[in-house]
């Protein structure tokens, strides 16, 4: 094996993210309080793990300092109460009413045909019933049903999507 260093730990020195970040015609932000780099389009964000001009490694991310992990036996319940759970009113008539409501419309789309697969007006969250974990749940307009499972926010009281 040759000195050099692989993809994964190259660290990006090429300075490029920093100006997509700082022109207004890049689809690229740098949110400084997770030190993180995003892709953006229509107000969706998508991490940026690396730097796509050199391929070098971008910054570490703060974020796990700002959010508890779930517990893998909390994730397990959850996972096990919505296994047959076919709808947002399903989830409210097991857990009850949500403990706040985020109208947070989006939408999610074939990559491959640019079809739109489903779109949602809000988000049910449900924070106090578990330690670890905070559940999201789309009301989705096609009538699909999913969820998310995020970490509580440790540190800021605001919406956590992410």
């Amino acid at each position: 094996m040759s000195g050099m260093a692989s993809v994964d730990d190259r660290i990006c020195e090429c300075g490029k993210p920093a100006r997509w970040a700082n022109d207004p015609h890049f689809p690229v932000e740098f949110d400084a309080e997770m030190n993180e780099y995003h892709m953006v389009r229509d107000g969706a964000k998508a991490l940026m793990l690396y730097c796509s001009w050199c391929g070098g490694r971008l910054p570490e991310s703060k974020r796990g300092t700002f959010f508890t992990t779930p517990d893998p036996a909390e994730m397990a319940e959850v996972e096990s109460l919505l296994k047959d759970v076919d709808s947002h009113e399903d989830v409210v008539r097991l857990l009850g009413p949500p403990d706040e409501i985020h109208e947070l419309g989006g939408s999610d789309w074939d990559k491959a045909t640019g079809a739109v697969l489903a779109r949602w007006d809000r988000h049910y969250r449900y924070s106090k019933r578990w330690k670890s974990l905070v559940l999201y749940v789309p009301v989705i307009i096609e009538g699909r049903f999913s969820y998310m499972i995020h970490g509580h926010d440790l540190v800021r009281k605001r919406p956590q999507m992410g």
